[in-house]
């Protein structure tokens, strides 16, 4: 953003994002190793072209124009990380207080606590009617990268590309921020139609079974994604 309002001229806005994006390369656990080394000098730079007063210690920002202009190459690598389904199995525990499970996968190694009051919603139906929960869930997976190091030759001079964004690493993280919690609200949704599938059986056996089947057919995970995303994007300024 910030070199499209550069190349506008608008340099107030220019100046906001850089600096923005500075901020968020300082901030950010992912992305604070690679900020692009000309970035604190596009700040500096707007910053004067605006007339802001702007704190920094460089005294001589990055100018790349030279000239025949500027070069702003942008490099896409690969392909961004895929969706795919992975069925996982859960029971029902009790946990301390009234109220209080939490579902544990068969290895013991996911427990997601919730609260449910089953003698008022389930129609006498206990957590141990429930037996085994099975949700479909959807994760990432890396794509194969044919490249993985790329530079620039200008008159001769190698010059290297830096990188802008790492999509990959930022699916897997986004990933791992939500997971449980949404992991946790598909189970309580396989657990609630459980419920029913065990009243509509105790009213009519043949029923119960049809509607098991249909709900066992209908747990798909969503699998869509961004498939144009490219796995990392590089740039560099000549």
């Amino acid at each position: 953003m910030g070199m499209i309002y550069e190349a506008g001229n608008d340099f107030n806005n220019a100046f906001i994002a850089y600096r923005n994006a500075f901020e968020v390369y300082q901030n950010s656990k992912l992305y604070r190793d690679k900020m692009p080394p000309t970035l604190e000098a596009d700040v500096v730079r707007m910053a004067k072209l605006s007339g802001i007063h702007y704190e920094s210690d460089i005294k001589n920002p990055y100018q790349t124009k030279g000239e025949g202009g500027e070069l702003i190459l942008f490099w896409e690598n690969g392909i961004a990380p895929v969706k795919e389904e992975k069925n996982m199995i859960f029971t029902i525990n009790k946990a301390t207080g009234k109220g209080a499970y939490y579902f544990t996968d068969l290895n013991n190694t996911i427990q997601i606590p919730f609260n449910y009051n089953f003698s008022n919603n389930s129609n006498g139906a206990s957590a141990s009617d429930i037996g085994l929960l099975r949700v479909a869930s959807s994760f990432y997976t890396s794509t194969k990268r044919n490249n993985h190091r790329a530079t620039l030759t200008v008159n001769g001079n190698l010059t290297p590309l830096y990188m802008g964004e790492d999509v990959e690493q930022l699916a897997f993280q986004l990933q791992k921020q939500d997971y449980l919690k949404d992991l946790g609200k598909r189970l309580l949704r396989v657990m609630v139609k459980k419920i029913t599938e065990l009243k509509v059986a105790q009213e009519n056996e043949y029923a119960g079974l049809a509607l098991g089947i249909a709900n066992v057919a209908m747990e798909k995970a969503d699998t869509r994604n961004w498939q144009s995303l490219p796995n990392e994007i590089y740039m560099t300024r000549v």
